[in-house]
Protein backbone atom coordinates (compact mmCIF):
# COMPACT_ATOMS: atom_id res chain seq x y z
CA UNK A 1 0.00 0.00 0.00
CA UNK A 2 3.03 2.70 0.91
CA UNK A 3 4.55 1.76 -2.15
CA UNK A 4 1.53 2.48 -4.10
CA UNK A 5 1.22 5.62 -2.50
CA UNK A 6 4.91 6.63 -3.65
CA UNK A 7 4.13 5.78 -6.98
CA UNK A 8 1.21 8.00 -7.28
CA UNK A 9 2.97 10.65 -5.35
CA UNK A 10 5.74 10.62 -7.69
CA UNK A 11 3.09 10.90 -10.57
CA UNK A 12 1.70 13.64 -9.77
CA UNK A 13 4.36 15.31 -9.20
CA UNK A 14 5.91 15.29 -12.28
CA UNK A 15 2.44 15.84 -13.83
CA UNK A 16 2.37 18.76 -11.92
CA UNK A 17 5.96 19.78 -13.14
CA UNK A 18 4.76 19.05 -16.81
CA UNK A 19 1.61 21.65 -16.40
CA UNK A 20 3.85 24.24 -15.15
CA UNK A 21 4.26 26.77 -17.91
CA UNK A 22 4.44 30.36 -17.56
CA UNK A 23 2.34 32.34 -20.12
CA UNK A 24 3.66 34.76 -22.51
CA UNK A 25 1.19 37.16 -24.22
CA UNK A 26 0.85 40.11 -25.78
CA UNK A 27 -0.19 42.54 -28.33
CA UNK A 28 1.05 43.27 -32.15
CA UNK A 29 1.77 46.62 -33.17
CA UNK A 30 3.05 48.40 -36.09
CA UNK A 31 5.46 51.85 -35.37
CA UNK A 32 2.49 54.15 -35.53
CA UNK A 33 1.47 51.97 -32.53
CA UNK A 34 -1.60 50.92 -34.29
CA UNK A 35 -2.62 47.81 -33.82
CA UNK A 36 -2.10 44.81 -36.22
CA UNK A 37 -4.47 41.85 -37.04
CA UNK A 38 -3.94 38.80 -39.24
CA UNK A 39 -0.17 38.44 -37.91
CA UNK A 40 1.75 35.24 -37.85
CA UNK A 41 3.70 34.98 -34.44
CA UNK A 42 6.19 31.85 -34.05
CA UNK A 43 8.18 30.98 -31.54
CA UNK A 44 11.47 28.23 -31.30
CA UNK A 45 9.68 25.59 -29.07
CA UNK A 46 10.17 22.32 -29.81
CA UNK A 47 8.48 21.28 -31.87
CA UNK A 48 7.96 24.73 -32.68
CA UNK A 49 4.54 26.73 -32.16
CA UNK A 50 2.65 29.49 -34.67
CA UNK A 51 -0.16 30.94 -34.67
CA UNK A 52 -2.41 33.35 -36.51
CA UNK A 53 -3.52 36.17 -34.89
CA UNK A 54 -6.58 37.71 -35.70
CA UNK A 55 -7.58 40.25 -33.28
CA UNK A 56 -4.10 41.61 -32.72
CA UNK A 57 -3.16 39.58 -28.89
CA UNK A 58 -0.83 36.44 -29.32
CA UNK A 59 -0.75 34.17 -26.44
CA UNK A 60 2.19 31.41 -25.61
CA UNK A 61 2.65 29.11 -22.47
CA UNK A 62 6.21 28.01 -22.05
CA UNK A 63 8.48 26.15 -19.79
CA UNK A 64 11.63 27.56 -18.22
CA UNK A 65 14.06 28.51 -20.87
CA UNK A 66 15.31 31.37 -23.84
CA UNK A 67 13.02 31.68 -26.64
CA UNK A 68 12.77 33.93 -29.82
CA UNK A 69 9.43 35.16 -30.84
CA UNK A 70 8.94 36.39 -34.66
CA UNK A 71 5.87 37.88 -35.76
CA UNK A 72 5.03 38.80 -39.41
CA UNK A 73 2.34 40.63 -41.25
CA UNK A 74 1.78 39.67 -44.41
CA UNK A 75 -0.84 41.65 -47.16
CA UNK A 76 -1.13 40.81 -50.88
CA UNK A 77 1.16 37.94 -50.45
CA UNK A 78 3.67 40.00 -49.58
CA UNK A 79 5.53 40.51 -46.37
CA UNK A 80 5.04 44.35 -45.24
CA UNK A 81 6.42 44.02 -41.64
CA UNK A 82 8.50 42.18 -39.28
CA UNK A 83 9.26 41.61 -35.78
CA UNK A 84 11.72 39.38 -33.80
CA UNK A 85 12.59 38.98 -30.15
CA UNK A 86 13.88 37.01 -27.63
CA UNK A 87 12.78 36.25 -24.22
CA UNK A 88 13.93 33.89 -21.05
CA UNK A 89 11.33 32.22 -18.72
CA UNK A 90 12.64 31.85 -15.52
CA UNK A 91 9.35 31.46 -13.31
CA UNK A 92 7.63 28.37 -14.61
CA UNK A 93 4.48 29.82 -13.08
CA UNK A 94 5.05 33.32 -14.52
CA UNK A 95 3.08 35.59 -16.47
CA UNK A 96 4.71 37.57 -18.79
CA UNK A 97 3.66 40.65 -21.03
CA UNK A 98 5.33 41.08 -24.18
CA UNK A 99 4.04 43.36 -26.86
CA UNK A 100 5.43 43.15 -30.10
CA UNK A 101 6.27 46.01 -32.68
CA UNK A 102 6.97 45.20 -35.97
CA UNK A 103 8.61 47.22 -38.26
CA UNK A 104 8.38 47.86 -41.86
CA UNK A 105 10.20 45.12 -44.23
CA UNK A 106 12.91 46.10 -46.10
CA UNK A 107 13.43 44.13 -49.43
CA UNK A 108 17.51 44.82 -48.97
CA UNK A 109 17.27 42.33 -46.07
CA UNK A 110 17.12 38.59 -46.68
CA UNK A 111 13.98 36.63 -46.38
CA UNK A 112 15.21 33.62 -46.75
CA UNK A 113 17.37 34.17 -43.19
CA UNK A 114 13.45 35.50 -41.79
CA UNK A 115 12.01 31.91 -41.85
CA UNK A 116 8.46 33.61 -42.96
CA UNK A 117 5.91 30.12 -42.71
CA UNK A 118 4.25 31.19 -45.40
CA UNK A 119 2.80 27.64 -46.24
CA UNK A 120 2.22 26.99 -42.89
CA UNK A 121 0.08 30.38 -43.03
CA UNK A 122 -1.63 29.14 -46.30
CA UNK A 123 -2.00 25.94 -45.33
CA UNK A 124 -3.72 26.84 -41.95
CA UNK A 125 -6.34 29.75 -43.84
CA UNK A 126 -7.39 27.15 -46.94
CA UNK A 127 -7.62 24.42 -44.31
CA UNK A 128 -10.27 26.67 -42.83
CA UNK A 129 -11.89 27.72 -45.98
CA UNK A 130 -11.84 24.03 -46.86
CA UNK A 131 -14.09 23.15 -43.83
CA UNK A 132 -16.05 26.05 -44.37
CA UNK A 133 -16.49 24.88 -47.99
CA UNK A 134 -17.44 21.17 -46.52
CA UNK A 135 -20.37 22.61 -43.78
CA UNK A 136 -21.61 25.00 -46.74
CA UNK A 137 -21.61 21.49 -49.09
CA UNK A 138 -23.26 20.01 -46.92
CA UNK A 139 -25.92 22.55 -45.68
CA UNK A 140 -26.50 22.73 -49.74
CA UNK A 141 -26.72 19.32 -50.28
CA UNK A 142 -29.61 18.65 -47.18
CA UNK A 143 -31.12 21.58 -48.57
CA UNK A 144 -31.57 20.52 -51.80
CA UNK A 145 -32.20 16.47 -50.80
CA UNK A 146 -35.44 18.71 -49.14
CA UNK A 147 -36.38 20.67 -51.59
CA UNK A 148 -36.39 16.95 -53.85
CA UNK A 149 -37.99 15.10 -51.52
CA UNK A 150 -41.01 18.08 -51.07
CA UNK A 151 -41.45 18.33 -54.80
CA UNK A 152 -41.79 14.44 -55.09
CA UNK A 153 -44.38 14.68 -51.71
CA UNK A 154 -46.52 17.93 -53.77
CA UNK A 155 -45.79 16.00 -57.29
CA UNK A 156 -47.97 12.27 -55.49
CA UNK A 157 -50.48 14.30 -53.53
CA UNK A 158 -51.37 16.46 -56.65
CA UNK A 159 -51.33 12.88 -58.57
CA UNK A 160 -53.56 11.51 -55.88
CA UNK A 161 -56.17 14.62 -56.56
CA UNK A 162 -55.99 14.13 -60.01
CA UNK A 163 -57.04 10.28 -59.66
CA UNK A 164 -59.34 11.58 -57.51
CA UNK A 165 -60.67 13.47 -59.75
CA UNK A 166 -60.76 11.43 -62.41
CA UNK A 167 -62.49 9.07 -60.42
CA UNK A 168 -65.24 11.41 -60.11
CA UNK A 169 -65.54 12.97 -63.05
CA UNK A 170 -65.97 9.13 -64.41
CA UNK A 171 -68.67 8.19 -61.56
CA UNK A 172 -70.43 11.66 -62.30
CA UNK A 173 -72.11 10.83 -65.82
CA UNK A 174 -73.22 7.93 -65.09
CA UNK A 175 -75.33 9.11 -61.52
CA UNK A 176 -76.30 12.19 -63.45
CA UNK A 177 -78.03 10.65 -66.70
CA UNK A 178 -79.63 8.55 -64.43
CA UNK A 179 -81.50 10.82 -62.32
CA UNK A 180 -81.83 13.20 -64.90
CA UNK A 181 -83.19 10.39 -67.15
CA UNK A 182 -85.65 9.37 -64.07
CA UNK A 183 -86.67 13.29 -63.39
CA UNK A 184 -87.17 13.76 -67.42
CA UNK A 185 -89.47 10.72 -67.01
CA UNK A 186 -91.48 12.42 -64.35
CA UNK A 187 -91.71 15.42 -65.80
CA UNK A 188 -93.05 14.04 -68.65
CA UNK A 189 -95.83 11.70 -67.68
CA UNK A 190 -97.06 14.35 -64.93
CA UNK A 191 -96.85 17.48 -67.50
CA UNK A 192 -96.92 19.30 -64.40
CA UNK A 193 -95.18 18.95 -61.04
CA UNK A 194 -93.74 20.83 -57.91
CA UNK A 195 -90.33 20.57 -56.87
CA UNK A 196 -91.30 19.14 -53.75
CA UNK A 197 -93.29 16.69 -54.82
CA UNK A 198 -90.94 15.77 -57.98
CA UNK A 199 -88.06 15.47 -54.66
CA UNK A 200 -90.01 12.77 -53.07
CA UNK A 201 -90.55 11.22 -56.31
CA UNK A 202 -87.02 10.84 -56.77
CA UNK A 203 -85.98 10.60 -53.29
CA UNK A 204 -82.60 13.14 -53.70
CA UNK A 205 -81.86 15.97 -51.83
CA UNK A 206 -83.01 19.58 -52.29
CA UNK A 207 -79.33 20.62 -53.72
CA UNK A 208 -79.63 17.62 -56.35
CA UNK A 209 -83.00 18.15 -57.46
CA UNK A 210 -82.31 22.01 -57.99
CA UNK A 211 -78.92 20.79 -60.46
CA UNK A 212 -80.93 18.21 -62.42
CA UNK A 213 -84.11 21.36 -62.68
CA UNK A 214 -81.42 23.67 -64.00
CA UNK A 215 -79.65 21.22 -66.43
CA UNK A 216 -83.09 20.67 -67.59
CA UNK A 217 -84.00 23.80 -68.00
CA UNK A 218 -80.84 24.67 -69.85
CA UNK A 219 -81.78 22.29 -73.09
CA UNK A 220 -85.21 23.52 -72.92
CA UNK A 221 -87.23 20.60 -71.61
CA UNK A 222 -89.19 21.79 -68.79
CA UNK A 223 -90.01 25.48 -67.35
CA UNK A 224 -89.42 26.44 -63.97
CA UNK A 225 -92.35 28.96 -62.57
CA UNK A 226 -92.11 30.31 -59.04
CA UNK A 227 -95.43 30.08 -57.29
CA UNK A 228 -95.34 30.85 -53.45
CA UNK A 229 -92.64 28.86 -51.37
CA UNK A 230 -91.47 26.63 -54.50
CA UNK A 231 -91.23 25.56 -58.08
CA UNK A 232 -93.99 24.49 -60.55
CA UNK A 233 -92.62 22.45 -63.20
CA UNK A 234 -93.58 22.27 -66.41
CA UNK A 235 -92.79 19.79 -68.98
CA UNK A 236 -92.18 21.20 -72.25
CA UNK A 237 -90.49 18.56 -74.50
Amino acid sequence: MLKKLNLLLILIIIFSKATMAAVVHGDIYDINFNKLSNTIVEINTIPKQSMIVKDSGYSFNLAPGNYIIKAFYIKNNALEHFAQEDITIEDANGDYNLDLILFPYLEDENISELDIPLAEYYQKENGNFSVLLIILSVISLFVVVYLISSFRKTIKKSEEINKNLEKLETKEPELKDEFLERAYSIIKEEKRVSQKDLRKKLMLSEAKVSLILTQLESEENIKKIKKGRGNIIIFIK
